[in-house]
């Protein structure tokens, strides 16, 4: 059969991007963070080229924002930048919420199915942040420096890969260990599950 044509949208914004997201319920918002301190919000619907709906101010200027996570209901969105640091952002206002500033090196970031919770990874492994949208840590997940995070589409496992080049799959209401996956040889630097959660793809 014919191959269905493609529309090549180009999205420009402040600096560099370093990470994007969509939003979780709408196909035509997307989510930027990168080099310019900044939250770019864009509308791919724009004919060709896409339109910046918002850009939001973050905190700790001249610092890189590499994580970006949205919570499943796409009422907010919260990022991670290098002087971890973790800031919440109100989609409605496209305002800065909250931040939250830690003293060790917070990694990816990770909603619940739900929404209820936060997941970051760390240093010292997984911080849940079990009231959200309080940034106060509710549980530590033990694991080894937990630096990708991923959730299954059906919100009951957090894989958790790390520095140690181990992947560990954690129950994601419990937090209790379920199984580990040692085979790996470098640092996982990157996580994804299957569309039916039967596979779970790693990049190290």
């Amino acid at each position: 059969g014919r191959n269905p044509s493609r529309q090549s949208t180009e999205l420009k914004g402040a600096g560099q991007m370093l990470n994007l997201g969509w939003d979780p319920t709408n196909p035509n918002v997307l989510l930027g963070v990168g080099t310019a301190n900044t939250a770019e919000f864009w509308d791919v619907r724009a004919a060709g080229r896409g339109m910046n709906v918002a850009s939001v101010a973050l905190p700790d200027a001249g610092v890189q924002t590499i994580n970006v996570a949205w919570h499943p209901r796409g009422t907010d969105a919260v990022v991670g930048n290098h002087a971890d640091k973790i800031a919440i952002i109100d989609v409605r206002t496209h305002k800065v919420a909250r931040t939250e500033k830690f003293t060790y090196e917070v990694n990816e970031l990770v909603y619940s199915g739900d929404g209820g919770t936060l997941f970051a990874g760390c240093t010292v492994g997984v911080m849940a942040f079990g009231n959200y949208p309080s940034l106060e840590v509710t549980h530590v997940v033990p694991t080894s420096f937990a630096y990708a995070l991923a959730r299954s589409r059906d919100g009951r496992t957090l894989a958790v890969g790390g520095y140690d080049a181990n992947v560990q799959l954690i129950d994601a209401e419990d937090l209790a260990m379920r199984a580990s996956i040692t085979r790996l040889d470098e640092q996982v630097k990157s996580l994804s599950f299957s569309r039916d959660d039967a596979l779970l793809a790693s990049v190290a």
